[in-house]
């Protein structure tokens, strides 16, 4: 058998040979599994350090159990045949890798170090692997068995990684927000000739920083709606655009920095009720709620912003 993930292979591991027994009607597994390194290489009991010697027929060997504490990945071989595993397997395969891989993110650190609760987690998917791809396979009953496991998962780490990033980016809001409240106050009570001098509205310059107070505060708030039911991928991926949490504030902010610019100097026109958005740089309530409902949606923002400014070039081309 030659090492590595998902590769064809001539002989299934032998280590998995023997299995319980099946239903009428189960299907043959389409894979073999063996645990395997960190380098996804099946490790085998003989040899040396999980390694057969050269000149010596794999086929003879045995893999170790899923208990070594040097395995940390599941081999998934394919024997050379025409026709592709079926669908079922197939997907339970890409299900357990997922599980797997993320397991691997959350409980081994990158020096090596592993965490308690990987090795339970290890084994139940290793388990599921040879019970749905191998030997008379049952797709079905190890797939239910893993959406169990991924629950518990969640259940146990999605709390914490929920909180973690939700605080990690409550206090990149808070540092951003005292700064903009330290230029607020700056803006109100300096001399108002220099900001006469370079043109600039004293009201306006610090609506534009409550704006930036609100729009953080509904970035945060964002997070929490969105996230309310997390899912597997959550666990290891905070957000989908892989932004820090100053990262998105800034961004977030700037966006709304560039609506407020539009609206300001009457390139858009928004009216809700008999509120034009337009007056934000006149009244700082009304800045701040902008802010906020501007940060409830970053996600819209981009787009949002696309759009009214392709407008613009179409009439200025």
């Amino acid at each position: 058998m030659m090492p590595g993930n998902d590769t064809k292979t001539k002989e299934q591991p032998v280590a998995d040979e023997v299995k319980p027994d099946a239903p009428a009607g189960a299907k043959v597994g389409a894979y073999g599994v063996a645990p395997a390194d960190a380098d996804g290489e099946p490790i085998y009991a003989g040899g040396k350090d999980g390694k057969p010697l050269d000149g010596l027929d794999k086929r003879v060997l045995k893999f170790v159990e899923p208990s070594d504490r040097r395995a940390v990945n599941i081999y998934f071989g394919l024997p050379e045949r025409d026709e592709p595993p079926p669908a079922d397997q197939s997907a339970l395969h890409e299900a357990i890798a997922e599980v797997l891989t993320t397991i691997r993110r959350l409980y081994i650190s990158s020096n090596g170090e592993i965490a308690a609760p990987f090795r339970l987690l290890y084994l139940r998917l290793y388990r599921l692997a040879q019970v749905g791809l191998t030997g008379k396979a049952q797709p079905e009953v190890a797939k239910a068995a893993l959406e169990r496991v991924i629950d518990d998962l969640i259940n146990s780490e999605g709390p914490k990684k929920k909180n973690l990033y939700l605080k990690r980016l409550s206090g990149a809001a808070g540092r951003l927000i005292l700064f903009f409240v330290a230029l607020y106050i700056f803006m109100r009570y300096a001399d108002g000739d220099f900001w006469g001098k370079i043109d600039v509205s004293t009201a306006a310059a610090s609506s534009f920083m409550v704006l930036w107070i609100g729009t953080s505060i509904g970035v945060c708030l964002s997070y929490a709606i969105r996230k309310a039911e997390l899912k597997l991928r959550d666990l290891t991926v905070a957000e989908d655009d892989f932004l820090e949490p100053t990262a998105r504030l800034i961004f977030a902010g700037a966006l709304a920095s560039v609506l407020g610019l539009l609206l300001n100097l009457g390139f858009v026109e928004i009216k809700i009720g008999d509120v034009a958005l337009t007056d934000f740089a006149k009244s700082p309530p009304l800045a701040l709620l902008m802010g906020v409902v501007l940060g409830l949606n970053e996600l819209l923002l981009p787009q949002s912003i696309s759009k009214r400014t392709a407008d613009i070039w179409d009439k200025i081309k």
